[in-house]
């Protein structure tokens, strides 16, 4: 197809659309798109439409080329209405950033909101969601006819309380992990099995299934005082409470695949890649091929243009806005294969994070229930994160944040960090407004819709900051490419906290937040010998068990003291770093002050390996007065060498300062047979029984609990006490609040259970 176009819109359209059978574009059309040269953009298929978004974006976004412009080849005039774009509404009286803690850090305050939302749900909710759970816990027990299987009498007596302060507290971790397969062996661009992975294994925990309910493992997600998540998980999170809590395999493979009838849930379409959606279409015939080619043509020109509207309205945009968007396609309900193509559906469109606390159906739903899940103080309550783009000009090329930057928390009500050197917030309603020193700039100009929800998952999962590394995956690219991100790169919002803060604030003097993926989160070596990977300076060799992960886990926003959370159940799956090579520091630019890197091979095998747990427990151990974390193993060999990956742990069982961590991590299977959970971060396609095999594998995990080895010679690869032993840990906090002592069967299951430095 010639790419002989008369605007540079149309020309990146094509190259959008021409997602086979096009190998180089030419060098005409090329100078056609400001910004582009045509020595990158060679390829083809899914890896020549990600080099196009990667290369094109900056110079289309920035020139006006298609305000107002009819798309005589499609039909369609731009709507100027169409709700992506934020918009500017008088401040609300008093409107200002909230302090959230005293100067020394020892007092913390939490948003009025979320203080009633805990109240209500710990009232109202809880006692009847602990209620159910241990019925199904005793149920299970009862059905096992093994001595020694009786439960102490305190565990029954503290879950059945009426009285919500005897209650546990407990919440949930769950780990990102975008998009996961092995891309070096296929060049089919493909879906996320982080989500996957954490939606099969909330699924073991879910009351509302009754596989799980009678399992006695089910009822523990939903009596959940928190919910915490970030990058893949974060889809997770906004699918499920948009949703209203849906099933989770119906949620993610749809109903009808489940045997149910339910139109809103038509799964998470993981057939249609996030880059290349008409991939999943027949396409034996010439003509087929020629029309897939269209539909993407019109898909890409609809999200573009949505998107562009947001730069209309004045506010900056980037390629996480076009991310967003494409997320929403599959993770918000609205999208089914009828309508994915032709524009009906909103998909999303106009649905705010923030809109959640008061979830009115949209026109597009207005037939079916009113979603009340937050209304009705059901859902834990739940945070994402994310994390500033480093500013530090000698780690320009490097995607990974360092312990002493801020780790930003977004909830549906508030936008901020309990950080000790920020330790503000504003309400996620108004994230948009420009504020200095924590007032607004104009009291007549606050920001309303800019929390698109789409915009939050995509803010939350970009890893486009780690270019380099991406083309270097995709492509072995290593060309002298532009030092430092651009910050089109990254979510730009407008700092809210500019002038706040102390001097070890960043982000301080900053007009914009350049806002990046929340599991890119890794600590520095203190003489920078390696980046990326600094626990190898202490560890030693490049062995396989070594290699560390950054923070996937969204820990910090539930070791916030004033959250009071005494048990945390970590859901921690994957690598973050599976698409990197191992960047070693050969150099220093003497001019710049940059620091140069070389490569070695990195041969990730993707399971979670323990680092993740040892970088927020490094990070934690800066700042004591707001955060406390029990001990763990500070070396990933332990974790390996003491199986402590292939099953649950519990850590901090003595430390009745820190929560209890129940940690259960992504494993290959201890029956031998081929994994297929450890897909790397950036797989964008699944076909439906893959998705359904890694869902039922990730079950496998949740439920698999710690057998003994005379059971495993036995063929037997699932403990029958770990409902009865992960019940034991969720008390256990509120038990030694009564000053009960641990006995009988929750003693046999922390002797197993628990880690120890010894």
């Amino acid at each position: 197809m010639a790419l002989m176009t008369k605007s540079p819109y149309h020309a990146m359209i094509l190259i959008l659309s021409s997602s086979k059978g096009v190998a180089r574009v030419s060098s005409l059309s090329c100078a056609q798109l400001p910004g582009i040269s045509s020595q990158l953009l060679e390829g083809s298929g899914s890896r020549y439409i990600y080099k196009a978004l990667m290369v094109a974006t900056r110079g289309l976004i920035q020139k006006n080329f298609w305000q107002h412009e009819r798309l005589g080849f499609i039909g369609e005039t731009y709507n100027p209405s169409a709700d992506y774009a934020p918009k500017l509404v008088p401040c609300p009286k008093d409107f200002k950033a909230r302090t959230a803690s005293s100067r020394d850090s020892k007092t913390q305050e939490l948003a009025p909101e979320e203080v009633n939302y805990i109240d209500a749900r710990r009232s109202q909710v809880l006692p009847e969601a602990y209620n159910s759970y241990i019925t199904n816990v005793e149920r299970y027990v009862s059905g096992l006819r093994e001595p020694g299987t009786v439960l102490p009498s305190y565990v029954s007596r503290i879950l059945s309380s009426k009285n919500q302060t005897a209650l546990p507290r407990m919440s949930f971790a769950i780990a990102g992990g975008a998009y996961r397969g092995d891309q070096r062996k296929t060049n089919r661009c493909e879906f996320a099995a982080g989500a996957i992975f954490a939606a099969a294994v909330m699924n073991v925990f879910d009351g509302k299934n009754v596989t799980s309910a009678s399992s006695g493992l089910g009822g523990v997600l939903n009596a959940a005082d928190y919910i915490t998540g970030l990058s893949g998980s974060a889809w997770l999170l906004i699918s499920w409470m948009q949703s209203e809590l849906s099933p989770l395999f119906d949620l993610v493979l749809g109903a009808k695949r489940m045997g149910r009838e339910n139109p809103e849930l038509s799964g998470w379409l993981t057939q249609y890649g996030l880059l290349n959606p008409t991939d999943a279409l027949e396409s034996n015939t010439f003509a087929e091929r020629m029309h897939n080619r269209w539909l993407q043509t019109v898909y890409w020109t609809r999200l573009i243009l949505q998107v562009n509207s947001k730069r209309f309205a004045g506010f900056p945009i980037g390629i996480v806005d076009l991310w967003g968007r494409i997320l929403s396609y599959h993770f918000l309900s609205g999208s089914n294969p009828d309508n994915f193509f032709n524009g009906t559906a909103p998909h999303g469109i106009n649905q705010t994070f923030s809109g959640f606390v008061n979830f009115s159906a949209d026109a597009f739903w207005d037939q079916y229930a009113t979603r009340t899940c937050f209304k009705n103080h059901t859902l834990p309550f739940p945070v994402l994160t994310t994390l500033p783009q480093l500013q530090d000009s000698r780690y320009a090329n490097f995607p990974a944040v360092p312990y002493n930057y801020t780790r930003y928390e977004i909830s549906p009500y508030e936008f901020g960090s309990y950080d000790p050197f920020l330790s503000s917030f504003i309400p996620t309603k108004n994230l948009g407004t420009k504020l200095s020193a924590g007032l607004p700039e104009d009291k007549s100009k606050c920001c309303a819709g800019f929390d698109n929800a789409g915009f939050i998952m995509g803010m939350s999962s970009n890893i486009f900051t780690a270019y380099k590394y991406l083309l270097d995956f995709y492509f072995n690219l290593r060309r002298n490419l532009p030092i430092g991100t651009p910050e089109i790169l990254t979510a730009l919002v407008p700092n809210p906290f500019r002038g706040l803060g102390t001097k070890e604030y960043f982000e301080k003097d900053e007009a914009e937040l350049h806002l990046i993926d929340g599991g890119l989160g890794l600590g520095l070596c203190p003489k920078f010998t390696f980046i990326m990977i600094c626990l190898l300076v202490s560890h030693g060799s490049l062995r396989r068990a070594q290699r560390p992960i950054p923070e996937v886990t969204p820990y910090h926003p539930l070791l916030v003291r004033a959250r009071k959370v005494e048990v945390i159940i970590a859901v921690d799956g994957v690598s973050k770093l599976d698409f990197m090579r191992i960047a070693e520091v050969s150099s220093q630019d003497s001019k710049t002050n940059r620091l140069i890197l070389s490569y070695q091979t990195a041969d990730f095998n993707n399971f979670a390996n323990g680092s993740s747990v040892i970088h927020s427990a490094r990070r934690a151990a800066l700042y004591p007065s707001v955060y406390k974390f029990p001990k763990v193993p500070m070396n990933v060999t332990k974790f390996t060498t003491q199986g402590l990956v292939e099953r649950p742990t519990f850590f901090g069982c003595e430390e009745f300062d820190a929560p209890l961590l129940i940690w259960i991590a992504n494993s290959a299977p201890i029956d031998g047979s081929t994994p297929i959970s450890n897909r790397t971060t950036l797989q964008l396609t699944f076909p439906l029984n893959q998705t359904q095999a890694m869902m039922k594998e990730s079950t496998d995990v949740g439920t698999r609990g710690f057998p003994s080895r005379s059971a495993l010679t036995k063929g037997q690869f699932k403990d029958p006490l770990w409902p009865a032993c992960l019940s034991c840990a969720i008390v256990d906090r509120a038990r030694g609040r009564l000053g009960v002592a641990r006995e009988g069967l929750c003693n046999d299951c922390f002797n197993r259970y628990c880690w120890t430095e010894k």
